[in-house]
């Protein structure tokens, strides 16, 4: 199912909770802030992670969400940065008295509905049918190709797949080639990530991740190093965050190293194949970059 973000004034609260309640019964992951969360630096942060990893922005227009100075406001402006065209992403809803022309410019190139009878079955059925169109399509897109897509999207480096710890019939030649001095060696002028036995162990998802102290902040189209520090071999795998975007890098023995060239994005997480378990979230908005 799809993963929808409500987003609404707190005048508009019982609609609001009504909806979310019901997209919910359908078996969609929906967004929906009670209050627990106060407007702040980190909760900026939180809410732009959360509308990137949405399918769709469900935005009650109403007098009160588009009155200057509302959080309203604050989260359309980030749903431009993310999705400059909104066509296929967000979905107003008028409420009340609302007219088109008192959208946001950013709405006025969509067409904003006004329900006719029961708004939360109206409002569900247009969300959902929203939801099943994007995500058909993005099945489309990434069917039988999602290798070579992510390929060119997260620019890998492979420099040093496997280095120390290898178990292939050709360890011997490698070991000739660390021996003459040459095997690759990590660039020491770009930032690194140590992989730890206690990333390995502890399991965490691509949400829950996000709740550790992030590794590194790197800069877009820029390099790191992913050092396997752990006592196990890892099967790394790259993700472009809020995508479905991956690559599998293969084997990371211990002691090893890869080196990651970064694309564009909010960033990427660094996966261990094997077990899903999400190792580390490499942030590309935290870095101070030019």
């Amino acid at each position: 199912m799809g993963k929808i973000f409500l987003s609404y004034a707190s005048d508009d609260r019982k609609l609001a909770k009504d909806i979310q309640a019901r997209l919910r019964q359908h078996g969609h992951d929906v967004f929906f802030d009670e209050d627990k969360l106060k407007p702040s630096d980190g909760y900026d942060r939180i809410i732009r992670r959360r509308i990137a990893k949405s399918d769709l922005m469900v935005f009650l227009c109403s007098e009160h969400s588009l009155k200057e100075g509302r959080y309203t406001l604050t989260e359309l402006e980030l749903a431009e940065r993310q999705w400059p065209d909104p066509s296929g992403r967000v979905l107003p809803i008028l409420v009340g008295t609302m007219t088109f022309d008192d959208l946001p410019s950013y709405l006025k190139g969509l067409s904003a509905y006004r329900y006719k009878g029961d708004p939360v079955s109206e409002i569900t059925h247009l969300a959902e049918e929203m939801v099943g169109t994007r995500r058909r399509a993005r099945r489309m897109r990434y069917g039988g190709a999602i290798a070579g897509a992510a390929a060119l999207a997260i620019g890998i480096a492979l420099v040093a797949a496997q280095i120390g710890g290898g178990e292939s019939a050709d360890s011997g030649a490698q070991a000739d080639e660390v021996a003459q001095g040459d095997a690759p060696r990590p660039d020491p002028d770009i930032p690194r990530v140590n992989i730890t036995d206690q990333e390995v162990d502890n399991f965490h998802d691509y949400e829950t991740v996000l709740e550790r102290p992030l590794g590194i902040s790197v800069c877009p189209k820029s390099r790191f190093n992913v050092f396997n520090s752990s006592s196990r071999r890892i099967m790394l795998r790259v993700a472009v965050a809020y995508s479905d975007v991956y690559q599998d890098l293969g084997p990371l023995e211990p002691d090893g190293f890869q080196e990651v060239e970064t694309d564009t994005g909010l960033g990427i997480y660094l996966v261990d194949a094997r077990t899903d378990n999400v190792l580390h979230f490499v942030d590309f908005e935290g870095a101070n970059c030019d």
